[in-house]
């Protein structure tokens, strides 16, 4: 079953952002359990949108714990409207997308450790050519020096 959670600030945008992080960190968990699709905010800024899909037996309560970890509510900052959703038309697209994330999330973060170890690998480099080039250097003072 999918979901749509709409998202409605209660409280100024200033202490919304206060927040934000930690609101941000609960969808990083959501996403990881594979709960969370897409989200994001409104623009103008009043509050956001969650793409969600939930287990089709236990949907109400699975919504409800959804809510209930975000921050926004702990901190009474934002109000939730949770709607199950049945897609009719764009179904396939979206189970399709919804396949290949766990396959897509492991090659980013692959890719990402790849990226990670590359740059520690060039900084070993360039640290290692300046040294390099000051042991050099100092054979090439100690030779004159000693001629």
């Amino acid at each position: 079953m999918y979901a749509l959670a709409i998202i409605r600030y209660r409280r100024p945008l200033d202490e919304v952002l206060k927040i934000v992080d930690a609101h941000r960190a609960y969808l990083g968990e959501l996403k990881a359990k594979g709960l969370l699709l897409a989200s994001g905010p409104f623009d103008p800024r009043s509050g956001g949108a969650l793409l969600l899909r939930v287990p089709d037996e236990g949907t109400a309560a699975a919504l409800d714990a959804i809510r209930d970890g975000d921050p926004f509510i702990q901190q009474g900052i934002a109000q939730y409207e949770l709607l199950p959703w049945a897609p009719t038309y764009g179904k396939e697209d979206l189970d399709a997308v919804r396949s290949i994330f766990p396959a897509f999330e492991r090659a980013l973060s692959d890719a990402r450790a790849r990226d990670a170890i590359a740059a520690a690998i060039n900084r070993r480099e360039k640290l290692l050519r300046t040294e390099i080039g000051q042991i050099h250097a100092r054979l090439h003072a100690l030779e004159r020096s000693s001629t």
